[in-house]
């Protein structure tokens, strides 16, 4: 047995507007059924995901946690916290893993995909996947973020766990000889940077991207209390006050 799952796609312009009608028979056995672009469905069978297409034959296989939303025509299988596959706009497999590496996030940025394999000390280390899944920048950094406008914010396997920009070929993209004890992702060319002080605990100063050099533009309240760097490491709360970049 199937059911009908039918969709509209509304289609404006100044002159009129229309809608097609497409429909779409699932089997029964799938639920949650997604229309995602190209003839393709994301469902579930159980609390497993895949993905089959219109006339019913299974793309990619319904065995994972989850699969997420296309972005740059590339989406995630994701099982047990651990990346398993990378899917094309096709809805074929691009790549498999068997490897445990986890997220740096769940999306791919200017074709870059930031993500974490266990290093030899038992932490996860982190680098980037192109999108064939191969390292476009080999594993070597505490934590990874999301590139933007061509540079990434990334957290340095060093003694101070100190905080740097890189660019695209994995190369330090600023040159800046503090201790910088955190670096935002960058927005609109500037960054946010906490940079730890004799006396007056951490300075926490909006900076911008000039020629390598990292320009202050505002300092922002702080003081002598530690700091806390927000989960999506975008954001850091010192002082009791929540900073994020575009926000500040």
């Amino acid at each position: 047995m199937k059911k009908t799952i039918i969709i509209i796609f509304a289609l404006f312009s100044s002159i009129a507007s229309f809608a097609q009608v497409l429909e779409w028979h699932i089997p029964v056995e799938y639920s949650d059924v997604q229309y995602i672009g190209n003839d393709l469905f994301k469902v579930k069978k159980g609390n497993k995901s895949g993905i089959i297409n219109k006339d019913c034959n299974v793309r990619v296989e319904v065995k994972y946690d989850s699969i997420t939303p296309f972005v740059e025509n590339r989406a995630l299988a994701i099982s047990g916290g651990f990346l398993k596959c990378i899917i094309d706009e096709r809805g074929e497999v691009v790549k498999k893993f068997d490897e445990r590496y986890v997220l740096g996030n769940f999306h791919y940025s200017e074709g870059l995909l930031a993500y974490g394999k266990e290093g030899e000390k038992g932490y996860y280390i982190f680098g980037y996947l192109d999108i064939d899944g191969e390292n476009a920048i080999k594993p070597k950094f505490m934590w990874a973020a999301p590139f933007s406008n061509g540079k990434a914010a990334v957290q340095n396997n060093n003694k101070q766990k100190t905080f740097s920009i890189i660019n695209k070929n994995g190369e330090t993209a600023i040159n800046d000889n503090r201790q910088l004890k955190f670096i935002s992702t960058p927005y609109k060319g500037e960054v946010l940077t906490v940079v730890g002080t004799k006396g007056r605990g951490y300075k926490v100063q909006i900076e911008r991207i000039a020629n390598r050099k990292l320009e202050k533009t505002k300092e922002l309240p702080s003081g002598k209390y530690d700091f806390g760097i927000g989960s999506d490491y975008k954001s850091i709360t010192c002082c009791e006050t929540s900073y994020n970049l575009d926000n500040a």
